[in-house]
């Protein structure tokens, strides 16, 4: 099955246990805030590249 494929690559990238990355509250409180900011701009960008479709007017007259 394709999936199945997929699920075993996506395991074989990010193994158990992770990647050796240090705990959150490991990391020092300089690193922690560039890394929200830098999280928090990438999400506002990607926000902003969504495409919304127009609002559509709705007829309240009966």
């Amino acid at each position: 099955m394709r999936t199945g494929h997929i699920a075993a690559t996506k395991w074989l990238l990010l193994p158990p246990g992770g990647i050796g990355a240090p705990a959150w509250l490991d990391l020092p409180a300089e690193a922690r805030a560039a890394l929200t900011s830098l999280m928090t701009q990438l999400i506002l960008d990607h926000a902003a590249m969504t495409v919304t479709p127009p609002a559509k007017e709705v007829d309240h007259d009966l």
